[in-house]
């Protein structure tokens, strides 16, 4: 009878331990997972999912060999009392990294080492600055999805506001829309370099971004700078002139727009660092802020009447 019992406990302990275990991970799956870098998702499932199989593991060998022979050596009691010990400890150090580690980061195990409170201030700040580049549009035409959020590297991503889609889902991109992309995905590397002398590291994709924006501008004669496709080395010349022509009105464009948008773009910051989201009502409230100054675009609804939406980081 007694042999029976454990052969029942033998398969039905890892069956419920197996199921806990993937229905963990897919809860943290669902609510952590974001377009973008995935890596701190696919690393912690596969921490998740192992902690859970050893667990089963070793309630199987416990009830299948070990129960049967302490019957008879009372002494081996001592193994399974030091296994317990040993998940009871890993349960105290992630109830300690719990409490130690900004809110909503509950229990899910990341190899994304998460973000300090200081790399949260200069996430946040590049964040704010994406976001007041909005002041450009029209109030009744701002994304229906705009948002704005910084996390603490759970996902494999540090933040990003939710906007209009890249003018390459649009077939005739006005002159306004790339002009005011260009100057989008600049702002926030702008925003810390100019108002606390720092750049964030994940603002090289957002670089890259706007090379490919601005050879949209040259290419297409919307710009003073010459332009030509010429695969020489004079025609590469004429190109990175152009380019650095360009990079360098933006940056003029947005130096202003910043320092005269300084204590909104630190009080959007804030509000990002303190609560980690602002939804779209937020948004428009702090956009209706911000002092637009006379060298940005002026979007109209023709400009921006598409579908979609991307996540600037």
């Amino acid at each position: 009878m007694l042999k029976m019992t454990l052969d029942h406990a033998a398969f039905i302990a890892p069956a419920i331990l197996l199921t806990i275990g993937v229905i963990q991970t897919t809860l943290h799956v669902r609510r952590f997972s974001a377009p973008g870098k995935r890596i701190g998702v696919t690393l912690a499932s596969m921490v998740t999912l192992l902690q859970f199989f050893l667990a089963s593991l070793v309630s199987y060998w416990v009830a299948l060999l070990l129960i049967p022979q302490i019957w008879q050596r009372p002494y081996l009691a001592i193994i399974p009392l030091g296994l317990c010990l040993g998940f009871a400890s890993i349960a105290i150090l992630q109830a300690v990294a719990k409490k130690a580690l900004p809110k909503g980061n509950i229990y899910f195990q990341s190899m994304v080492p998460v973000f300090s409170q200081e790399h949260r201030k200069v996430i946040a700040l590049h964040e704010a600055g994406h976001l007041l580049l909005h002041c450009s549009i029209p109030t009744d035409h701002l994304p229906k999805r705009l948002i704005a959020r910084i996390t603490n590297g759970i996902s494999g991503i540090a933040g990003y506001v939710q906007t209009f889609p890249s003018s390459k889902h649009q077939i005739f991109p006005s002159k306004e829309y790339l002009e005011w992309e260009c100057l989008m995905l600049l702002a926030g590397d702008l925003a810390t370099q100019a108002l606390i002398g720092k750049r964030y590291t994940g603002a090289s994709a957002d670089i890259d971004a706007w090379y490919q924006t601005a050879t949209s501008l040259l290419a297409n004669g919307l710009t003073p700078f010459p332009w030509t496709s010429s695969r020489s080395n004079e025609g590469a010349s004429i190109r990175w002139e152009s380019y650095q022509s360009l990079l360098a009105e933006h940056r003029a464009v947005l130096q202003d727009f910043i320092l005269a948008n300084r204590a909104l773009i630190f009080k959007t910051a804030d509000l990002l660092q303190t609560t980690g989201v602002l939804s779209r009502v937020q948004c428009v409230s702090l956009i209706k802020q911000a002092q637009r100054g006379d060298h940005l675009p002026r979007l109209t609804a023709e400009d921006v009447n598409f579908k979609g939406w991307r996540k600037i980081k």
